[in-house]
């Protein structure tokens, strides 16, 4: 559905804000089976509000959080956080805490520090079941969209926020290690993602930074009958044969 755009002020036109729920309302109504609103960014819509008071972000966010109630609708506001470095990500979040607080949900998304070309979609606030994964992206540069990775990422956006440097740079030791070994171990044919794991867990690799490496590497991953199997891309130049398996490997299966 297109923004409103534009509100009647008497004989001629004003920019919409969210103070004209009457008009959104008119549109959501015209528009029919409406299920997503998107408001980008908030705080071009807030007109005269100052959107560091509690109270007045309350007061013009009442109205539209009753509209998507009424229509069974999903209204999307969309900020940018500050450039605080401390603190918990609810308060990185740009104007009022209101805006977290009167949300049923908020997520962020964080450049991954380990891969500039790689994001995270993460949840800062989820009050209406128990706290959900996040996910990881990246941009295809030749269409231009958006690739999202099948697994999991099991990270709050306060720890993507809030990583000390230290803990950066080994971090960051840790994932070209970790692409390293993907690299040399699955070679040229898919390869058991248990397998992955178990050998990665011998070499005193988290499945965090596997999981990364998996992402930085671009490696496919599929059903089959034998579980998850990781694969590079097909006609990846540096694909070596794949790694023999060590002794201890002999009883974990096929």
């Amino acid at each position: 559905m297109r923004s409103p755009g534009q509100a009647r002020a008497g004989n001629g036109r004003r920019q919409f804000t969210l103070a004209d729920i009457t008009a959104l309302d008119q549109t959501v109504k015209v528009a029919k089976e409406v299920r997503l609103v998107i408001i980008d960014p908030v705080a071009a819509f807030m007109g005269r509000t100052d959107d560091h008071r509690n109270s007045e972000v309350r007061a013009l966010l009442a109205p539209l959080a009753d509209l998507a109630e009424r229509y069974n609708l999903t209204v999307v506001l969309i900020t940018h956080l500050n450039k605080n470095g401390a603190g918990r990500s609810l308060a990185r979040v740009m104007g009022s805490v209101a805006y977290t607080a009167a949300a049923r949900s908020a997520w962020a998304v964080v450049k991954d520090r380990l891969d500039p070309t790689r994001r995270l979609f993460l949840p800062i606030k989820a009050n209406l079941a128990p706290e959900p994964s996040g996910l990881a992206f990246t941009i295809d540069r030749q269409t231009m969209r958006v690739v999202w990775e099948p697994d999991p990422i099991h990270l709050h956006a306060d720890e993507a926020l809030t990583e000390p440097q230290g803990e950066q740079d080994q971090a960051r030791d840790e994932l070209k290690r970790a692409r390293a070994f993907l690299r040399e171990f699955l070679g040229d044919r898919p390869t058991r993602a248990v397998d992955i794991f178990r050998r990665a867990d011998k070499l005193q690799l988290s499945e965090r930074t596997i999981r990364r490496a998996k992402g930085a590497e671009r490696i496919d991953s599929f059903k089959s009958d034998d579980g998850w199997m990781w694969q590079l891309p097909p006609g990846d130049p540096e694909a070596k044969p794949p790694a023999p398996p060590c002794p201890d490997d002999a009883g974990a299966g096929p």
